[in-house]
């Protein structure tokens, strides 16, 4: 009898598994709705397409440039080149040129520099308020070129969504990427949970011009930013944890579960990079100790900073900070993610909060309407300044 159970089980189970694993791979390639379930395509119609410049899809050695003009008109032509110029859409004066880089290398995540270091997050296709930020601060000129040398510019996760302009803010970014290493200078493009959310194609927070996009190419969303494509790989090569100095730089935070787990800087990286883009319910039966990377106290989500976060986990208290930083080896840790009035220090200056948004905001009323402005943090021979778009700043620490 025990004989046969046994052999029953041995039959059954890995049945079980493989249809489990055809479940999860299907899913994950379905194209979502704003509750993750298989969109209706029918609502998807050409006059929801919007301007947007530009996606480059590889095909063997060719490449495919793929944009949607003014007027409303995608077009599909080859790249013969490795040059293109992108139109933001919020001004169609502003042009700038993108050569696509020789090879993508995967970052590194440590970093000593004696030079200034800008910090902003949470920009959300935000272009206009970015670039303000930039030309004031003086990192790039009024031709949206690198000037700020040696210095490093942190991108500090959720570049994506809400807004109008996330291609043409991935492609300044991408830009300035090459622009500053001839300088000497680094930006560090960082992975928030906006990010992961849009390259495994959950949708909730997307604008319509983009899904309406995906659905004419016949394509699922996850696909714009897939591995064929140039602002795919691109991502894959980024970090979810940046330490320049004695600063670490991610976009959630640090929980105290992450540091229990004993989890290191680089093993994070690797496993949030390997991963990216697959279903979080895939991520979590193929590999759990991934999957935690990926969930809510994870350095892309953690909250714990803010106070307790709903049911699922306690506020950070001084002790467990106290303890983080001593694990990492740092002095402070700087967050995006969870919104405050200003940028600000707290836990005794070990947590320096950047997600600033004024009373006065428009988006405090409507969540899908653009930010007017921002804040962001500067870091100049180890003086920590609140600095705001229109180009003042206010010495933090």
């Amino acid at each position: 009898m025990i004989k046969k159970i046994f052999k029953t089980i041995l039959f059954v189970v890995p049945w079980i598994l493989f249809f489990y694993t055809i479940y999860f791979f299907t899913k994950v390639h379905d194209v979502s709705d704003k509750n993750g379930h298989s969109i209706d395509e029918s609502r998807y119609k050409s006059n929801f397409l919007e301007n947007d410049q530009s996606y480059i899809f590889y095909s063997g050695t060719n490449k495919k440039i793929v944009s949607v003009s003014k007027d409303k008109k995608i077009s599909k032509k080859e790249l013969k080149d490795n040059s293109f110029s992108i139109n933001p859409v919020y001004n169609d004066k502003v042009t700038f040129q993108v050569n696509l880089k020789d090879s993508l290398l995967t970052e590194a995540d440590n970093f000593t520099t004696d030079q200034k270091i800008l910090a902003v997050s949470d920009i959300e296709g935000n272009f206009k308020v970015f670039t303000e930020l930039l030309i004031n601060h003086k990192i790039i000129d009024k031709n949206l070129n690198w000037v700020f040398g040696k210095g490093h510019l942190v991108c500090n996760g959720d570049f994506f969504d809400r807004g109008n302009d996330v291609t043409a803010t991935l492609w300044l970014i991408y830009k300035l990427e090459g622009e500053a290493e001839k300088q000497g200078g680094k930006v560090h493009f960082m992975l928030g949970n906006h990010e992961e959310m849009n390259l495994r194609g959950f949708v909730k927070y997307v604008k319509l011009k983009y899904e309406t996009l995906a659905v004419m190419l016949n394509i699922p969303y996850k696909e714009l930013y897939g591995k064929d494509s140039e602002l795919g790989r691109w991502l894959r090569t980024k970090n979810a944890m940046v330490k320049i100095n004695d600063v670490l730089f991610t976009h959630g935070g640090i929980s105290p579960l992450f540091v229990e787990k004993k989890y290191s800087i680089q093993e994070g990286n690797d496993l949030v990079r390997s991963y990216l883009g697959e279903d979080v319910d895939y991520i979590k039966f193929i590999n759990p100790r991934a999957y935690f990377l990926f969930d809510r106290q994870g350095p892309m989500w953690y909250r714990g900073y803010f106070g307790d976060y709903k049911e699922y986990y306690k506020g950070s208290s001084q002790k467990e900070i106290d303890n983080i930083s001593k694990y990492l080896n740092v002095s402070r840790i700087v967050v995006g993610h969870s919104i405050v009035d200003k940028v600000k220090p707290l836990f005794q200056n070990k947590i320096i909060a950047i997600d600033a948004m004024e009373e006065n905001d428009p988006r405090k009323q409507d969540d899908d309407l653009m930010a007017k402005s921002c804040q962001a943090l500067l870091i100049e021979n180890n003086v920590y300044y609140r600095i705001f778009s229109n180009g003042k700043k206010e010495k933090l620490l």
